[in-house]
């Protein structure tokens, strides 16, 4: 490896840019006098750069693999992923991964590599990252080297990352919202594992002055069908769904007119939406998993027992029976920083 002064950058970050929380992290780590690089999968490069870098930090071990043509296609994207994560032992002081979640929420087309490519990375690894104390257990549970690697850090704040330059009132305006209505919202990528066909469902059973909107892409048409249709039901109730991605500008429009940002997921590890809401002020109603787990206290919101109907119905009921102090889950917010994920990768 070189020496020291030869080094143009502290840490190659795979990827740094084009993920909110990765250019939060990086900007708050670039702040700090740490300079980081948008690593670059390509044998040329990494045989050209990498011996520059004093660390790598992963963040998304199937992005390197997971083609999505097939097992052959797969196999081989992985052994390259594999020598890739040899060369770094080799050519780098620290390989970092910081653990987003427990297994891809899009699985591999060949599974059983998303677990080869999780133990692999901890067996490599000089730190692995994760977001709270539950999510941490939750790790272990699953892989338990894991624990001697492991590095507990907070997931830092949205407070004035995004656009807030709107009023209450005007953002629901846009959505010709009265004030008695009370306004659930989901926000961000509408994937199966976020279980918002759940959300539409019990809806369905919610009083007729409360509405629903959705704000989020969805990958899979035939899930926003199956979404669509559920909607179509409910007659009594408005709702609003933007099948699109949302612009960062815009994000306003929808966390500043809704009452509660609703999380029905699945499963989770870590979630970005939450700490988006806490961000703008607002509570979360959320599954008790991993990291909503600790983020997600009776000033900012309700939990309940994950993937139950009933669970979810009795949440976003209890909701509007409740007070909460935007001033409150804001100064919750702001106690959020990089400060911690910064310094573990110093």
């Amino acid at each position: 490896m070189s020496n020291d002064d030869s080094k143009e950058v502290s840490i190659v970050a795979f990827p740094k840019s084009g993920i909110a929380y990765n250019e939060a992290l990086y900007k708050a780590l670039e702040s700090q006098g740490v300079k980081v690089k948008e690593g670059v999968f390509a044998g040329r490069w990494l045989l050209k750069n990498l011996e520059k870098f004093d660390s790598v930090h992963l963040h998304w071990p199937s992005f390197f693999y997971a083609t999505k043509k097939g097992m052959l296609s797969e196999i081989i994207a992985f052994i390259r992923f594999c020598l890739f994560l040899l060369y770094i032992k080799i050519r780098c002081r620290s390989l970092y991964w910081t653990a987003h979640n427990l297994y891809p929420h899009n699985p591999s087309s060949t599974p059983f590599l998303d677990k080869i490519a999780r133990w692999l990375v901890i067996l490599l690894c000089s730190k692995v990252f994760v977001h709270r104390e539950t999510a941490a257990k939750t790790l272990i549970k699953e892989f338990p080297r894991v624990k001697s690697k492991l590095k507990i850090i907070e997931h830092g704040s949205w407070v004035d990352y995004y656009p807030k330059t709107i009023t209450r009132e005007k953002a629901r305006s846009y959505f010709n919202i009265s004030e008695d209505q009370t306004v659930y919202l989901f926000i961000g990528l509408c994937s199966k594992y976020k279980n918002v066909h759940l959300l539409t469902e019990a809806f369905e059973y919610l009083p007729n002055n409360s509405m629903l909107l959705i704000a989020g892409k969805f990958q899979d048409q035939d899930y926003y069908k199956k979404v669509i249709a559920s909607l179509d039901k409910i007659t009594e109730k408005k709702f609003h769904i933007e099948a699109t991605f949302i612009p960062d500008e815009e994000l306003q429009n929808y966390l500043l007119a809704c009452d509660v940002v609703v999380l029905p997921y699945e499963e989770s590890l870590t979630s970005g939406a939450a700490v988006l809401a806490l961000g703008f002020g607002r509570p979360v109603i959320a599954p008790k998993l991993g990291y909503l787990t600790d983020i997600i206290s009776d000033d900012c919101g309700i939990l309940y027992h994950p993937n139950e109907i009933k669970e979810l119905v009795s949440a976003m009921e209890k909701f509007p029976t409740r007070k909460y102090s935007e001033c409150k889950i804001l100064e919750n917010a702001h106690s959020l920083t990089w400060d911690s994920a910064c310094d573990a990768l110093k």
